[in-house]
């Protein structure tokens, strides 16, 4: 008698669910893998990835990530809807989340920023580019001629990916391949800029944000076990990504918790 009670109490968010539901089950992944989202109201991708936390998985490929994803969430039973499709995932949090995994690539830059302080900047440029590509020091030329100091002194940007370059220069300093140096020049602001890429690897990155309003149709499953209550977003983004990153690099077999 309690057995069968307490199976009709597990089955009931899912008999009665008029919308999306809750993955409760390992059994319930492959049915939702390939979801269109019906019945929610989900944010543009680029304000997930604008306004979102975000944290960077080199020597990972998407499956992984995905997979481990999937496994740290469901572990929670947080999971309402994911599609591997469009790399999105949504939880079922107070207030909801929503997962965003993409492919990505990093580059380890060098930059040199030329302006009107320099005569002639464009001209410059392609002198200090010549300089350069013979062999001369990067660091000792930016540090020389660039008008950029703060985190650019020494012309070294670190590993950094596409959005995060200014709109003037993102296109070719991700054309360029590794250990090329390319110049734009900008004469008509008296501008000149000159990148060389040390280092290129391919990313898994995934975008972390919670989310209002996004229960178009159905009111909030009470059924989820709403793991992250209360809990601002940063600290919420921090408890997955830990999780999240232990999951991928310790490549842990699966494990259900419930």
């Amino acid at each position: 008698m309690i057995k069968n009670l307490v199976i009709m109490l597990l089955a009931f968010p899912i008999l009665c669910a008029c919308g999306p539901k809750i993955i409760n089950t390992s059994t319930e992944i492959s049915v939702l893998t390939m979801s269109d989202f019906k019945g929610l109201k989900l944010p543009e991708i680029y304000e997930v990835k604008l306004e979102g936390k975000s944290e960077v998985f080199p020597s990972s490929t998407f499956d992984d990530v995905w997979d481990s994803s999937i496994k740290v969430l469901i572990q929670q039973g947080i999971i309402l809807q994911v599609s591997k499709n469009t790399g999105l995932i949504v939880t079922a949090t107070n207030p909801p989340s929503v997962v965003f995994i993409e492919r990505d690539e990093e580059r380890v830059l060098n930059l040199i920023v030329m302006d009107g302080k320099n005569n002639n900047p464009s001209q410059l440029a392609e002198k200090v580019a010549m300089e350069i590509m013979k062999g001369s020091d990067f660091t000792k030329l930016a540090n020389r001629f660039s008008s950029k100091r703060g985190p650019f002194h020494g012309g070294d940007l670190g590993y950094i990916r596409k959005h995060q370059l200014i709109p003037e220069i993102r296109e070719r300093a991700f054309s360029i391949k590794k250990g090329e140096v390319t110049v734009i020049n900008q004469p008509d602001v008296e501008k000149a800029y000159i990148i060389k890429a040390d280092d290129v690897r391919e990313v898994v990155v995934v975008y972390f944000k919670c989310v209002e309003n996004l229960y178009k149709i159905v009111d909030e499953p009470e059924a989820a076990a709403l793991a992250f209550t209360n809990v601002d977003e940063a600290k919420k983004a921090k408890r997955f990504f830990e999780k999240l990153t232990t999951q991928v690099y310790a490549n842990r077999k699966w494990e259900y918790l419930y």
